[in-house]
């Protein structure tokens, strides 16, 4: 694959989720592979790119359920499409102090 520019690289929205995921398993992992040369993959600022999109925040993001409802109305209404939204279960342990008697 010869680009002038390899920055003018369009990606595959599956390739893109795969190395995304290989990414996160293993940042070195996906560098030796890249830089293998054996499998032309996306540098780690596109992937970046896509996975940072949107501010993270706490608690609800307005922005994310904004960008979904919005990815909805693509379908048209009556559409049956099914939208799983997800929150990581966390829990915040109140401050302990302990003291040797």
């Amino acid at each position: 694959m010869n680009l002038k520019d390899s920055r003018s690289m369009r990606w595959h929205p599956t390739i893109i989720r795969w190395c995304i995921a290989l990414h996160a398993k293993s940042p070195v992992a996906f560098k030796a592979l890249r830089s293998s040369g054996f499998l032309k993959l996306p540098h780690e600022s596109t992937l970046f790119n896509y996975t940072h999109f949107l501010e993270a925040k706490s608690g609800v993001n307005c922005d994310i359920l904004q960008h979904l409802t919005e990815e909805a109305k693509l379908y048209g209404p009556g559409s049956k499409v099914k939208i799983t939204v997800t929150f990581p279960i966390m829990s915040a342990e109140c401050e302990r102090t302990f003291s040797a008697l």
